[in-house]
């Protein structure tokens, strides 16, 4: 098997709004498309929970999908840990 590139990569981030603004700004990022809109509100529970292997009570608040000028895209995630306020 031979590695011929790489399709995207995936970043945590703890703040969406602030990373694609960082993103934007320091590597040319744009935005293609939300898969989880932050308006569509959080998602969770157990299956939320078993398909991610997360601990019980976290939350996808949004995920999105940006594409670098000459590079992979970056998929951003936002997630509301549980006992998080």
């Amino acid at each position: 098997m031979t590695v011929r590139g790489i399709d995207h990569i995936g970043l945590t981030v703890p703040d969406l709004e602030a990373a694609t603004r960082f993103l934007a700004d320091a590597l040319g990022a744009e935005v293609l498309y939300d898969t989880l809109p932050a308006d569509r509100g959080p998602v969770g529970g157990p299956q939320t929970e078993q398909r991610l292997g997360v601990p019980p009570g976290t939350r996808q608040l949004a995920i999105r999908m940006l594409a670098l000028p000459d590079g992979p895209g970056i998929e951003l995630f936002a997630y509301h840990p549980p006992g998080r306020p």
